[in-house]
């Protein structure tokens, strides 16, 4: 997989032999890394946002390393998402409240983990969602949620 970006106005390739996991790890530490990032991803950005591994949950769920994203069915009981711990910098899960029922999904990071300094997030309406990108210490930041939107 070859990506190439704009930094400093400078054209900058890379390349990666691994799957869109990874590619999406390796390009969130890039962004990190370079304050200076501007431009579009080209080549095959789709592929890299593809989800991989997606689970619909109607009960708590512990979300693990491998998902990318959760449906929380909320219908019957509210229910707990708890995050993986945040040690793989670049981790990213979405999150998604997809009944229409009155009862809450809780996201919550493990324990010594924190979302953005709190200790959880909670989708009440159907639709919200959390995307959530882990910095690979104890903290996971929040990329896009519903409500900033």
């Amino acid at each position: 997989m070859k990506i190439s970006l704009i930094v400093n106005s400078n054209p900058v390739a890379f390349e990666f032999e691994s799957g869109a996991r990874r590619f999406r790890s390796e390009l969130m530490q890039l962004r990190l890394q370079l304050p200076g990032l501007i431009g579009e991803l080209s080549g095959e950005e789709e592929e890299a946002e593809l989800y991989e591994e997606v689970h619909t949950v109607t009960a708590d769920y512990q979300a693990t390393v491998d998902d990318d994203l959760i449906l929380a069915d909320a219908t019957a009981d509210p229910l707990t998402v708890t995050l993986n711990y945040s040690i793989y910098a670049g981790q990213r899960v979405e999150i998604v409240k997809s009944d229409s029922g009155g009862n809450a999904v809780s996201v919550v990071p493990k324990a010594g983990d924190t979302i953005e300094g709190l200790s959880s997030k909670s989708l009440a309406a159907q639709y919200d969602k959390v995307i959530l990108i882990s910095d690979g210490v104890h903290t996971w930041y929040c990329e896009k949620s519903s409500e900033l939107l």
